[in-house]
């Protein structure tokens, strides 16, 4: 399992997009999400996309705890997987291919809160 989170964090660093807004840039972000089944990395690009839609997540979900719910980036709904944010960010990168050249973390950003909409009774808390 080790090999795994090293081999992950090197695909990160490694990446030209190190140099750029952020870690990733929503282009990569969707290739990782959508790898070619020929390529020999195809489940640890499945299994980066899944952890960084999940982290950031719940990095916007823990910056926003105190937040009033009208005020939220996004409420996801208590029965939300982690399939279902990757989902967000997939579809979201598929309407929006000018998204790809922004962050990855303002592309999950704004995904989210397109799926997911703050209502007054929906949401986590």
């Amino acid at each position: 399992m080790i090999w795994l989170v090293l081999l992950a964090t090197g695909v990160v660093v490694g990446s030209p997009a190190a140099e750029l807004r952020g870690f990733l840039d929503g282009q990569q972000l969707h290739e990782h999400c959508r790898p070619s089944p020929a390529d020999e990395l195809a489940d640890l690009r499945s299994a980066l996309c899944l952890g960084y839609v999940v982290g950031s997540a719940d990095q916007i979900l823990a910056d926003e705890a105190e937040t009033p719910p009208q005020l939220k980036s996004f409420c996801p709904p208590r029965t939300v997987i982690a399939e279902d944010l990757r989902g967000a960010a997939v579809d979201f990168l598929d309407r929006h291919p000018e998204a790809q050249g922004a962050a990855a973390a303002t592309v999950v950003a704004a995904a989210l809160s397109a799926r997911y909409p703050c209502g007054a009774d929906e949401g986590i808390d």
